[in-house]
Protein backbone atom coordinates (compact mmCIF):
# COMPACT_ATOMS: atom_id res chain seq x y z
CA UNK A 1 0.00 0.00 0.00
CA UNK A 2 1.20 3.40 -0.91
CA UNK A 3 2.53 5.71 2.06
CA UNK A 4 -0.30 8.24 1.71
CA UNK A 5 -2.66 5.69 1.36
CA UNK A 6 -2.04 4.75 5.48
CA UNK A 7 -3.65 8.23 6.50
CA UNK A 8 -6.97 7.72 6.37
CA UNK A 9 -7.06 4.34 7.47
CA UNK A 10 -5.11 5.72 10.80
CA UNK A 11 -7.53 8.69 11.07
CA UNK A 12 -9.99 5.88 10.91
CA UNK A 13 -8.48 4.07 13.92
CA UNK A 14 -8.23 7.14 16.05
CA UNK A 15 -11.34 8.25 15.05
CA UNK A 16 -12.67 4.57 16.17
CA UNK A 17 -10.91 4.78 18.86
CA UNK A 18 -11.93 8.26 20.19
CA UNK A 19 -15.61 7.09 19.56
CA UNK A 20 -15.05 3.90 21.59
CA UNK A 21 -13.40 5.90 24.36
CA UNK A 22 -16.40 8.70 24.25
CA UNK A 23 -18.58 5.76 24.24
CA UNK A 24 -17.06 4.37 27.37
CA UNK A 25 -17.11 7.48 29.02
CA UNK A 26 -21.19 8.45 28.49
CA UNK A 27 -21.53 4.50 29.49
CA UNK A 28 -19.90 5.39 32.75
CA UNK A 29 -21.51 8.92 32.90
CA UNK A 30 -25.01 7.18 33.02
CA UNK A 31 -24.06 4.27 35.09
CA UNK A 32 -23.14 6.80 37.69
CA UNK A 33 -26.04 9.40 36.87
CA UNK A 34 -28.19 6.02 37.71
CA UNK A 35 -26.34 5.05 40.36
CA UNK A 36 -26.89 8.98 42.20
CA UNK A 37 -30.52 8.72 40.97
CA UNK A 38 -31.12 5.29 43.08
CA UNK A 39 -29.72 6.53 46.27
CA UNK A 40 -31.81 9.45 46.34
CA UNK A 41 -34.78 7.36 45.20
CA UNK A 42 -33.70 5.56 48.78
CA UNK A 43 -32.72 8.16 50.94
CA UNK A 44 -36.31 9.85 49.73
CA UNK A 45 -37.82 6.33 50.97
CA UNK A 46 -35.96 6.79 54.09
CA UNK A 47 -36.96 9.92 54.97
CA UNK A 48 -40.60 9.45 54.38
CA UNK A 49 -40.48 5.74 56.52
CA UNK A 50 -39.20 7.72 59.18
CA UNK A 51 -41.70 10.36 58.99
CA UNK A 52 -44.01 8.16 59.21
CA UNK A 53 -42.70 6.17 61.91
CA UNK A 54 -41.93 9.02 64.24
CA UNK A 55 -45.50 9.99 63.87
CA UNK A 56 -46.84 6.44 64.69
CA UNK A 57 -44.80 5.80 67.65
CA UNK A 58 -45.25 9.66 68.68
CA UNK A 59 -48.67 9.11 68.31
CA UNK A 60 -48.81 5.90 70.27
CA UNK A 61 -47.24 7.41 73.07
CA UNK A 62 -49.67 10.91 73.48
CA UNK A 63 -52.23 7.76 73.42
CA UNK A 64 -51.04 5.78 76.28
CA UNK A 65 -50.03 9.09 78.09
CA UNK A 66 -53.90 10.04 77.22
CA UNK A 67 -55.21 6.74 79.03
CA UNK A 68 -53.24 7.27 82.00
CA UNK A 69 -54.25 10.69 82.19
CA UNK A 70 -57.62 10.01 81.93
CA UNK A 71 -57.27 7.42 84.79
CA UNK A 72 -55.55 9.89 87.33
CA UNK A 73 -58.48 11.84 86.67
CA UNK A 74 -60.80 9.30 87.72
CA UNK A 75 -59.08 8.49 90.73
CA UNK A 76 -59.75 12.39 92.13
CA UNK A 77 -62.89 10.33 92.35
CA UNK A 78 -62.71 7.39 93.12
CA UNK A 79 -59.66 7.57 95.31
CA UNK A 80 -56.48 5.17 94.90
CA UNK A 81 -57.87 1.81 95.52
CA UNK A 82 -61.60 -0.05 95.28
CA UNK A 83 -63.51 -1.99 93.25
CA UNK A 84 -64.89 0.68 90.97
CA UNK A 85 -60.87 2.00 90.38
CA UNK A 86 -59.76 -1.36 89.48
CA UNK A 87 -62.40 -2.13 87.41
CA UNK A 88 -60.65 1.10 85.70
CA UNK A 89 -57.24 0.08 86.14
CA UNK A 90 -57.91 -3.04 84.03
CA UNK A 91 -60.21 -1.21 81.40
CA UNK A 92 -56.88 0.95 80.63
CA UNK A 93 -54.83 -2.04 80.14
CA UNK A 94 -56.95 -3.60 77.84
CA UNK A 95 -57.16 -0.76 75.83
CA UNK A 96 -53.73 -0.76 74.87
CA UNK A 97 -52.03 -4.21 74.81
CA UNK A 98 -48.42 -2.02 75.33
CA UNK A 99 -49.45 -1.62 79.15
CA UNK A 100 -47.43 -4.67 80.84
CA UNK A 101 -48.87 -3.80 84.52
CA UNK A 102 -50.49 -0.51 86.28
CA UNK A 103 -50.22 0.71 89.99
CA UNK A 104 -51.89 3.57 92.03
CA UNK A 105 -49.70 4.90 95.15
CA UNK A 106 -49.65 7.73 97.55
CA UNK A 107 -48.68 10.66 98.64
CA UNK A 108 -45.37 8.75 100.43
CA UNK A 109 -44.60 6.16 97.78
CA UNK A 110 -46.47 2.77 99.19
CA UNK A 111 -48.02 1.02 96.52
CA UNK A 112 -51.87 1.01 97.00
CA UNK A 113 -53.29 -0.59 94.29
CA UNK A 114 -51.19 -3.28 91.36
CA UNK A 115 -52.96 -4.51 88.66
CA UNK A 116 -53.20 -7.18 86.90
CA UNK A 117 -53.92 -9.97 89.77
CA UNK A 118 -49.96 -11.15 89.51
CA UNK A 119 -49.36 -7.50 90.80
CA UNK A 120 -50.93 -7.86 94.45
CA UNK A 121 -48.01 -8.55 96.07
CA UNK A 122 -46.43 -5.21 95.27
CA UNK A 123 -49.35 -3.84 97.35
CA UNK A 124 -48.25 -2.29 100.61
CA UNK A 125 -44.66 -2.16 99.58
CA UNK A 126 -42.61 1.25 99.29
CA UNK A 127 -41.45 2.22 95.95
CA UNK A 128 -40.32 6.27 97.11
CA UNK A 129 -36.82 4.73 96.16
CA UNK A 130 -37.62 4.21 92.94
CA UNK A 131 -36.51 6.85 90.60
CA UNK A 132 -39.55 7.45 88.54
CA UNK A 133 -41.43 7.28 91.66
CA UNK A 134 -39.18 9.64 93.98
CA UNK A 135 -38.88 12.21 90.78
CA UNK A 136 -42.96 11.72 91.17
CA UNK A 137 -43.15 12.80 94.60
CA UNK A 138 -40.71 15.54 94.24
CA UNK A 139 -41.90 17.49 91.29
CA UNK A 140 -45.93 16.31 91.57
CA UNK A 141 -45.71 16.53 87.67
CA UNK A 142 -46.24 13.79 84.88
CA UNK A 143 -42.97 11.78 84.02
CA UNK A 144 -42.06 9.14 81.80
CA UNK A 145 -38.86 7.49 82.52
CA UNK A 146 -36.11 5.74 80.36
CA UNK A 147 -36.68 2.07 80.12
CA UNK A 148 -36.29 0.14 83.56
CA UNK A 149 -35.98 -3.20 84.22
CA UNK A 150 -38.36 -4.42 86.86
CA UNK A 151 -37.83 -7.72 89.85
CA UNK A 152 -40.34 -9.91 87.98
CA UNK A 153 -41.30 -9.49 84.26
CA UNK A 154 -39.61 -8.08 80.87
CA UNK A 155 -38.01 -4.54 80.66
CA UNK A 156 -40.69 -1.49 80.36
CA UNK A 157 -40.88 2.57 80.75
CA UNK A 158 -42.96 4.21 83.71
CA UNK A 159 -45.48 6.49 82.40
CA UNK A 160 -46.56 8.04 85.83
CA UNK A 161 -49.49 10.69 86.10
CA UNK A 162 -50.00 12.57 89.48
CA UNK A 163 -53.24 12.16 91.40
CA UNK A 164 -55.25 15.54 93.36
CA UNK A 165 -57.98 15.50 95.37
CA UNK A 166 -60.79 17.94 94.58
CA UNK A 167 -59.21 20.45 96.99
CA UNK A 168 -56.41 20.18 94.81
CA UNK A 169 -54.00 18.20 97.12
CA UNK A 170 -51.44 15.87 95.94
CA UNK A 171 -52.77 12.62 96.69
CA UNK A 172 -49.90 10.13 94.87
CA UNK A 173 -50.46 8.87 91.17
CA UNK A 174 -50.79 6.12 88.67
CA UNK A 175 -47.93 4.82 86.78
CA UNK A 176 -48.32 2.59 84.03
CA UNK A 177 -45.31 -0.03 82.85
CA UNK A 178 -45.56 -0.60 79.20
CA UNK A 179 -43.35 -2.33 76.57
CA UNK A 180 -41.24 -0.14 74.66
CA UNK A 181 -40.28 -3.55 72.31
CA UNK A 182 -44.50 -3.85 71.58
CA UNK A 183 -45.26 -0.17 71.21
CA UNK A 184 -42.53 -0.17 68.31
CA UNK A 185 -43.10 -3.47 67.09
CA UNK A 186 -46.72 -2.55 66.36
CA UNK A 187 -45.67 0.37 64.61
CA UNK A 188 -42.39 0.68 62.51
CA UNK A 189 -41.60 -2.81 60.28
CA UNK A 190 -44.95 -1.80 58.93
CA UNK A 191 -43.61 1.00 57.56
CA UNK A 192 -40.68 -0.81 55.73
CA UNK A 193 -42.27 -4.01 54.67
CA UNK A 194 -40.64 -4.64 51.19
CA UNK A 195 -38.02 -1.90 51.99
CA UNK A 196 -34.30 -2.88 52.63
CA UNK A 197 -34.47 -0.84 55.61
CA UNK A 198 -34.19 -1.74 59.23
CA UNK A 199 -34.75 0.68 62.71
CA UNK A 200 -33.49 1.14 66.16
CA UNK A 201 -33.94 3.40 68.84
CA UNK A 202 -31.19 5.09 71.69
CA UNK A 203 -32.27 6.69 75.16
CA UNK A 204 -29.72 10.02 75.31
CA UNK A 205 -27.50 8.05 77.66
CA UNK A 206 -26.84 5.48 74.48
CA UNK A 207 -28.43 2.34 75.57
CA UNK A 208 -30.93 1.09 72.63
CA UNK A 209 -34.52 0.50 73.68
CA UNK A 210 -35.26 -1.22 70.57
CA UNK A 211 -33.54 -2.70 67.19
CA UNK A 212 -35.00 -4.95 64.36
CA UNK A 213 -31.88 -7.10 65.66
CA UNK A 214 -33.48 -8.13 69.10
CA UNK A 215 -29.47 -8.96 70.51
CA UNK A 216 -28.85 -5.60 70.04
CA UNK A 217 -31.25 -3.98 72.62
CA UNK A 218 -29.52 -2.87 75.88
CA UNK A 219 -26.54 -2.22 74.20
CA UNK A 220 -24.93 1.31 75.22
CA UNK A 221 -23.65 2.37 71.94
CA UNK A 222 -21.28 5.12 73.37
CA UNK A 223 -19.63 2.22 75.57
CA UNK A 224 -17.17 -0.92 74.88
CA UNK A 225 -19.57 -2.49 72.26
CA UNK A 226 -18.42 -0.02 69.77
CA UNK A 227 -14.68 0.54 70.58
CA UNK A 228 -13.42 -1.54 67.16
CA UNK A 229 -15.73 1.04 64.86
CA UNK A 230 -14.82 4.76 65.65
CA UNK A 231 -17.16 5.63 62.87
CA UNK A 232 -20.49 4.02 64.75
CA UNK A 233 -19.07 5.49 68.46
CA UNK A 234 -18.74 9.28 66.78
CA UNK A 235 -22.11 8.83 65.46
CA UNK A 236 -23.76 7.69 68.34
CA UNK A 237 -22.64 10.84 69.77
CA UNK A 238 -23.76 12.82 67.24
CA UNK A 239 -27.06 11.08 67.67
CA UNK A 240 -27.28 11.55 71.89
CA UNK A 241 -26.47 15.53 71.18
CA UNK A 242 -28.44 16.14 67.74
CA UNK A 243 -32.49 16.21 67.55
CA UNK A 244 -32.39 14.50 63.85
CA UNK A 245 -29.71 14.23 61.35
CA UNK A 246 -28.11 11.71 58.78
CA UNK A 247 -25.05 9.84 58.64
CA UNK A 248 -22.80 6.86 58.11
CA UNK A 249 -20.81 3.89 60.17
CA UNK A 250 -19.81 0.49 59.58
CA UNK A 251 -20.83 -1.78 62.12
CA UNK A 252 -22.07 -5.81 62.21
CA UNK A 253 -24.94 -6.44 59.68
CA UNK A 254 -26.22 -8.32 62.63
CA UNK A 255 -24.68 -9.29 66.32
CA UNK A 256 -25.00 -12.80 64.81
CA UNK A 257 -23.74 -13.03 61.54
CA UNK A 258 -20.30 -10.84 63.01
CA UNK A 259 -19.74 -9.41 59.36
CA UNK A 260 -18.88 -5.87 59.03
CA UNK A 261 -20.79 -4.06 56.73
CA UNK A 262 -21.23 0.12 56.08
CA UNK A 263 -25.07 1.22 56.86
CA UNK A 264 -26.48 4.88 56.22
CA UNK A 265 -28.91 6.07 58.63
CA UNK A 266 -31.64 9.24 59.35
CA UNK A 267 -32.86 9.65 62.57
CA UNK A 268 -35.02 12.24 64.46
CA UNK A 269 -36.73 12.07 67.75
CA UNK A 270 -39.72 10.77 70.13
CA UNK A 271 -40.97 11.53 73.43
CA UNK A 272 -42.94 13.31 76.32
CA UNK A 273 -42.81 14.98 79.49
CA UNK A 274 -39.23 16.07 78.95
CA UNK A 275 -38.12 12.58 78.26
CA UNK A 276 -36.27 12.12 74.34
CA UNK A 277 -36.07 9.08 72.24
CA UNK A 278 -34.10 8.76 68.97
CA UNK A 279 -35.65 6.57 66.44
CA UNK A 280 -33.27 5.39 63.61
CA UNK A 281 -34.12 3.88 60.23
CA UNK A 282 -31.26 2.08 58.31
CA UNK A 283 -29.92 1.09 55.25
CA UNK A 284 -27.11 -1.18 54.43
CA UNK A 285 -24.97 0.62 51.66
Amino acid sequence: MPPRAKWPLALLTVALLISVTASGVLLSSNAQLQSERNAASTRLQMTTALGEGQMAVQDQISRLNELVTGLSVNCTQLGLNGTALRAQINATMAADGCILSMITFDARGIVIAAEPASNHFMEGIDLSYSDNIARSLATKRPFMSDVLQPLHGPPGVALDIPVFDTAGVFQGGVSAFYSISALMNGTLPTLSVGMPFTWWSMQLNGTEIYDTDPAQIGQNNLGPATDPFPQAKALSWRVVNESYGYGSYSFFVNLDAQQVVTKECYWSTVGLHGTQWRLTIVHRL
